[in-house]
């Protein structure tokens, strides 16, 4: 059977994959990406030698690869098939892809990690192809290098570390109590 992570704000990591390709997958909530936390308490204590290290950005990076895979793939998960993204939500995920794109968002990730749902409801039958084609992602090999995209624009490699805080960090309130 796949296995899904759901993370707070409602995004979904596939965390298993089932041979065959089972088409209903386990889906389990969680609070948070343990991993992410980590970085994002080195990042948060302000030592520029510890985020600016090779050791800290490689971290980050193979996290990077390890929670999205196949960027593009990950996207149409949450397109096609997650009906807890909407709104908001939803449009966090299409300045994600206007920042990996062209370097440029409408609204910093701080500001969107404010703004977001937590745990929302889903909305049966949001989800689906008419969302995936409104993000015209028809190019399947376009997010083939999405690390080196998104870190080659300025400020695209804390970008990526904060907007992997956003999908898979912890509630707003846990994170405040840090």
């Amino acid at each position: 059977m796949e296995t899904v992570n759901r993370y707070p704000r409602g995004y979904i990591c596939r965390i298993a994959f089932a041979p065959g390709g089972d088409p209903v997958p386990e889906i389990t909530n969680v609070s948070a990406q343990p991993s992410v936390e980590v970085l994002m308490k080195v990042r948060e204590s302000n030592s520029s030698r510890d985020t600016s290290s090779w050791s800290f950005q490689g971290q980050v990076i193979a996290l990077a690869a390890k929670l999205f895979g196949n960027f593009r793939q990950w996207l149409l998960l949450q397109l096609t098939t997650n009906d807890n993204i909407y709104d908001l939500n939803l449009r966090f995920l299409q300045d994600t892809v206007q920042f990996i794109r062209t370097g440029q968002r409408l609204t910093s990730v701080q500001n969107w990690l404010e703004m977001l749902a937590e745990y929302p409801d889903a909305r049966p039958g949001c989800a689906g192809q008419q969302r995936a084609d409104a993000f015209d992602i028809g190019d399947t090999h376009e997010f083939d290098d999405f690390i080196s995209m998104w870190c080659s624009k300025e400020g695209g490699f804390e970008d990526m570390l904060c907007t992997m805080n956003v999908l898979f960090g912890p509630t707003k309130s846990t994170a405040k109590a840090r």
